[in-house]
């Protein structure tokens, strides 16, 4: 039995594309940016021809979006009593839920970034043995001077405080969130 869309106001309809700009914007799915946007704003979970009918896109885009999302923690399928379809709903907590989430990869980008230290080093201890092989040529010209800061160590080094300093702030921001508002607010 094929569902009707979902009546938005104009200023919802405006909301839902915003937010499917603002995905595009970060490189992600727009579509999933537009059903993210209207799950937020749902006055009750939706079922997949609902999402797709009232988004004019496609059930095949609603599957393949709406995967996405519940295989990161941040969409979840709901049953009705009676009924075989499978409605979709955001999380009641997806935002605080996010912090773990974003936790795993700032900690799996910061051990990519000490992979990459040890990688420049052995580059670094790799070129100096060839060097005296080498003959030596100017270096070339990139229009522009080299700075200290062009070296990958250096690089490396930034990336590697950056993400640490990130790591420890989620920590404090979860603390200070749960003193706040509860476990899941």
């Amino acid at each position: 039995m094929p569902s009707e869309p979902l009546s938005l106001s104009p200023d919802e309809l405006e909301l839902v594309e915003a937010v499917g700009l603002h995905f595009d914007t970060l490189g992600l799915p727009r579509i999933g940016g537009r059903i993210f946007g209207l799950l937020v704003i749902s006055p009750r979970p939706l079922l997949l021809d609902e999402i797709a009918g009232t988004l004019g896109i496609s059930r095949a885009s609603v599957s393949v979006n709406t995967r996405v999302f519940i295989a990161n923690g941040a969409m979840e399928i709901r049953a009705v009593r009676g009924d075989r379809r499978q409605y979709y709903a955001m999380k009641r907590d997806v935002f605080f839920s996010r912090l773990p989430y974003i936790r795993r990869h700032i900690h799996s980008m910061r051990e990519l970034f000490q992979q990459a230290e040890a990688a420049v080093e052995q580059g670094e201890r790799h070129r100096s043995a060839a060097a005296p092989l080498m003959v030596a040529e100017p270096p070339p010209s990139w229009g522009g001077t080299l700075r200290p800061s062009d070296a990958p160590g250096a690089r490396v080094l930034q990336g590697l405080l950056f993400l640490g300093f990130i790591e420890a702030q989620l920590d404090t921001m979860e603390t200070a969130f749960k003193q706040r508002f509860g476990e899941k607010a």
